[in-house]
C-alpha cells in the first residue's frame, strides 16, 4: 500500500514529504538538546575571581606617589619612542636625499649620452644626404653618357 502511494506521488509531493520529515527530525534533535540532560560544570577551586573588601587600604599619599611614578615612567617611554621615531625619520630622509642625488646624477649622465648619440646620428644623416646627392649626380651623369653612346 505504501509503495502504491509512492508510485502515484509526483516529484513535487515527494520533495515536500522529504523536507517535512527532515524538518521534523531537526526539530526533535533541537528539543532534545534544549531540554535534555545537561552536564554540570565543575566549580573552580580555589575561586580566582572572588572580589572581597580589603581590611586595610593603601594610603592616599602612597597611591599618589605610585601614580606620579607611573606617569614619569610613561613620559620616559613616550620620549624614547619619540626619539626612535625621529631617528628613523632622519635616517629615512637621508636615504631619500641620497637616492635623489644619485638619480639626478644618473639622469644627467644619461642625457649626456643621449645628446652625444643625437649629434652622431645628425652627422650620419648629413653624410648620408651628401652621399645620396653625389650618387644622384653620378647616376644622372651615367645616364647622359649612356644616352650619348646609344645615340651615336
Amino acid at each position: 500500500m505504501i509503495f502504491a502511494l509512492f508510485d502515484a506521488a509526483t516529484d513535487k509531493s515527494l520533495e515536500t514529504f522529504s523536507v517535512t520529515i527532515g524538518g521534523s527530525l531537526a526539530a526533535l534533535w533541537y528539543l532534545k538538546q534544549l531540554f535534555g540532560k545537561k552536564e554540570k560544570a565543575e566549580p573552580l577551586s580555589p575561586q580566582p575571581f572572588v572580589v572581597a573588601m580589603e581590611k586595610e587600604f593603601t594610603k592616599l599619599h602612597t597611591f599618589e606617589e605610585a601614580m606620579k611614578e607611573n606617569k614619569r615612567e610613561h613620559e620616559n617611554i613616550f620620549s624614547k619612542i619619540g626619539g626612535v621615531e625621529r631617528g628613523a625619520a632622519g635616517r629615512l630622509e637621508q636615504q631619500l636625499t641620497t637616492m635623489r642625488e644619485e638619480s639626478r646624477k644618473d639622469r644627467s649622465e644619461m642625457y649626456g649620452k643621449i645628446n652625444e648619440t643625437r649629434e652622431s646620428v645628425a652627422g650620419l644623416e648629413a653624410t648620408t644626404q651628401l652621399q645620396n646627392q653625389s650618387l644622384a649626380a653620378i647616376q644622372s651623369d651615367v645616364k647622359r653618357i649612356l644616352e650619348r653612346g646609344r645615340a651615336s
